[in-house]
């Protein structure tokens, strides 16, 4: 049985903190590849590495034009969320938010204020935001971090947020 068929008109899939690990995340990819439904799926604080986030940024870059939301904050990856950003700031993505962060909005031109303020980003939010502002430098006017939980980083300041 095909369990994305069980699945079928489902638009939101949650599947945080179930111990999920690399190899499941591949076998999601390759059922997204396919997939013309889910709209939404967290995988938050699982155990999903850099195997697992390479096979789901692929899928998204050359297959899955129906997703728009995806969560792996709180995954244990050396580099977290580099893959991912590439692949939701490509042409044809329709990833429209990543680990929270307004992506599609940023990458189109269409947000010249972003409102994060209060958002606990993680290392992956951090990553994706700057990716995505480094992609529209030209057209954000504004950005709201305030009360937003900072990212350190070893031997360096707390980037944004409120220390």
């Amino acid at each position: 049985v095909d369990g994305w068929a069980l699945l079928e008109g489902v638009a939101s899939l949650s599947l945080d903190d179930q111990g999920l690990l690399d190899e499941d995340a591949c076998l999601l990819a390759a059922c997204l590849r396919r997939n013309k439904h889910l709209l939404h799926l967290s995988l938050r604080e699982n155990r999903i590495r850099s195997t697992g986030e390479r096979a789901l940024a692929a899928c998204l870059r050359d297959h899955n034009r129906t997703l728009v939301s995806l969560d792996l904050r709180g995954n244990p990856r050396p580099a977290p969320g580099q893959a991912l950003v590439e692949a939701a700031l490509c042409k044809g993505s329709c990833l429209a938010t990543l680990a929270g962060v307004p992506v599609l909005g940023l990458k189109s031109g269409a947000m010249q204020q972003v409102d994060l303020s209060g958002q606990d980003l993680g290392a992956e939010g951090w990553t994706v935001l700057l990716g995505a502002l480094e992609a529209a430098r030209k057209t954000v006017t504004g950005l709201d971090l305030s009360n937003t939980a900072p990212l350190t980083m070893a031997n360096k300041a707390p980037i944004g947020g409120s220390a």
